[in-house]
């Protein structure tokens, strides 16, 4: 089910519009983790080694993903359409509303605190959607956060696939916390199938992450 139709329809099994649209984006994200990690596979003799996160190249492998002739092979499987966006770095002020969620990350850490515990609080989530889209919530952009982990590899292996490894994760953690805006206008808007990513690393006790932003832009569909 796409997008848009999803988003035409108010209510489907008592779930709200806003509902049924996050679910979507969490299995779209899903699916790339499995294209990517093959596109990745792949390539992994052709490439040479990575030591930490490469921005342009992470962009570079989820907007592969996402147009990948796989990306159809799995649309195909489950019946649910590809959602087409291409992202690109972002501009200086989604870099501002990065470093602003990244602050709200490092304050107040506890010492048993994890990167997930802290996206997965209510207080924190709704001050970073605040950061982000404003305290009244009317921008009418997407916008998803996610982290990829710091880690430094031994095996040439691992060091070619870094920025593969790091797409994969952004795209699995987007899943597994959840830290979506979703305008409650969506049913009147379609995504312009651009987008843009920012990054900025945080300290977690001792554990260095690079959280990812990913706006993704709206538009008003045309009356008819």
């Amino acid at each position: 089910m796409s997008l848009t139709n999803q988003a035409n329809r108010k209510r489907l099994n008592g779930c709200s519009v806003k509902t049924i649209l996050e679910d979507t984006i969490m299995k779209m994200f899903k699916k790339l983790m499995a294209v990517a990690l093959a596109g990745v596979m792949a390539m992994a003799v052709l490439t040479g080694c990575g030591s930490s996160l490469n921005e342009k190249e992470v962009i570079a492998v989820i907007n592969d993903a996402i147009k990948s002739p796989l990306a159809k092979v799995v649309e195909d499987e489950t019946g649910e359409k590809n959602v087409e966006i291409t992202f690109k770095a972002a501009d200086s002020e989604l870099k501002d509303k990065t470093k602003a969620v990244a602050g709200i990350v490092e304050e107040k850490i506890g010492e048993k605190d994890t990167i997930d515990t802290i996206l997965q609080n209510k207080a924190k989530r709704n001050a970073i959607l605040d950061a982000l889209a404003g305290k009244d919530r009317k921008d009418t952009n997407m916008y998803l956060v996610s982290y990829a982990t710091k880690v430094k590899y031994d095996s040439k292996l691992f060091n070619t696939l870094n920025e593969g490894i790091n797409a994969l994760e952004i795209a699995q953690n987007i899943t597994k916390n959840k830290v979506v805006h979703v305008s409650t206008d969506i049913g009147d808007y379609e995504t312009k199938g651009t987008g843009m990513m920012a990054f900025q690393d945080v300290t977690v006790n001792g554990k260095t992450y690079t959280i990812v932003v990913m706006k993704v832009d709206m538009q008003k569909k045309a009356t008819k």
